[in-house]
């Protein structure tokens, strides 16, 4: 993304945005239609979707809490953001995108996508991967879904 290149230009080191890393997450699964569950209100979910479709990833459905405030966002428990998912979660997907780096996801991450069968990608969880890979670091960390312990 043009962003990471820029920042990456002025300090000199490599650096990560979080959409970016979300693409390249459900690109390295092979995921190209997904649900996605948020914390966001329905303007900005379709923000998101297109932003998504514009890199090659359908968005199945998209649904969110409707929060807008950021600080509400951050105490959410895991719960909530499970019962999000359940919620949103269509057969016809290949993978479930959970946005927002202030919910609480790795929590639930493997047990949903045991569950649903797919895999369950966050921005917590994309960001981590791709910070790691872009640093050199290629560990597979289990407990966190099937992008950190696979790729």
């Amino acid at each position: 993304m043009e962003i990471e290149r820029k920042i990456g230009e002025k300090t000199g080191i490599p650096a990560v945005a979080t959409a970016g890393a979300v693409v390249k997450a459900l690109k390295r699964l092979q995921v190209n239609k997904v649900c996605v569950a948020t914390p966001y209100t329905e303007e900005i979910n379709e923000l998101e979707r297109r932003f998504l479709e514009e890199n090659g990833i359908k968005v199945l459905r998209i649904k969110g809490l409707d929060i807008v405030n950021n600080f509400k966002v951050g105490v959410n428990d895991p719960k909530t953001v499970y019962d999000l998912v359940k919620e949103v979660y269509t057969p016809e997907t290949q993978g479930i995108f959970i946005s927002c780096t202030n919910l609480r996801t790795v929590e639930v991450i493997d047990r949903l996508e045991s569950e649903l069968g797919v895999s369950v990608v966050s921005s917590n969880t994309a960001t981590f991967w791709y910070m790691m890979r872009r640093i050199g670091i290629m560990r597979r960390l289990k407990g966190y879904g099937s992008l950190l312990r696979n790729y």
